[in-house]
């Protein structure tokens, strides 16, 4: 059966022309979020703003020891303690297991 655009008759024209409306009308409706709907504010609790303010103001890294540690790797004077590392990894093992 082969469907020709042309074929439609008076009847099935004017149905087609209802679902366009009917369909222009869902999506305009009141009941679909509009801009100025998702555009509102939000407020923080005391607790989050205390939380960001803490992640604003402590700094993970620290950056002078990363300095010196670049400085001391493209010098070649880095030392590493393999034994420190190996008490630092068993420390965090027994804190983790406590």
């Amino acid at each position: 059966m082969k469907i020709r655009p042309n074929s439609l008759t008076p009847s099935q024209n004017s149905d087609k022309t209802s679902l366009r409306s009917a369909y222009a009308q869902t999506t305009q409706s009141p009941s679909s979020p509009s801009r100025s709907a998702t555009s509102g504010s939000v407020q923080l609790s005391h607790t989050a703003r205390a939380l960001q303010q803490l992640q604003n103001d402590s700094q993970d890294i620290h950056l002078e020891r990363v300095r010196a540690i670049k400085e001391a790797l493209q010098s070649g004077t880095l030392q590493i303690n393999s034994a420190a590392i190996a008490d630092g990894l068993l420390q965090s093992a027994q804190d983790l297991l406590k």
